[in-house]
């Protein structure tokens, strides 16, 4: 996996109004302060579809992932969450 070691996002960080879309991807093994495997800024629209987020960790929140400020979150069919880890949440 990634290490952000300090920063955000160990595999994807997004910021200032993008969009991302993720599919048939597996994300596994990262860490980062916020959003061990995923973490985002400002306005971001992300759509995650058939997709596994494993044993991503984050040293302060969101074990998976991490939204601030107006980012949406679109989950579709098969998204599986195993095993990540945060201080909170």
């Amino acid at each position: 996996g990634n290490r952000a070691t300090k920063g955000d996002g160990g595999a994807i960080y997004s910021s200032d109004a993008n969009t991302l879309t993720l599919q048939t991807t597996q994300v596994d093994g990262n860490l980062a302060t916020n959003g061990g495997a995923m973490s985002s800024s400002t306005s971001n629209s992300w759509t995650v579809i058939n997709s596994y987020f494993r044993n991503n960790v984050a040293t302060k929140s969101g074990g998976a992932l991490s939204q601030q400020q107006n980012t949406a979150l679109y989950l579709d069919a098969d998204v599986y969450f195993v095993n990540n880890s945060a201080v909170f949440g």
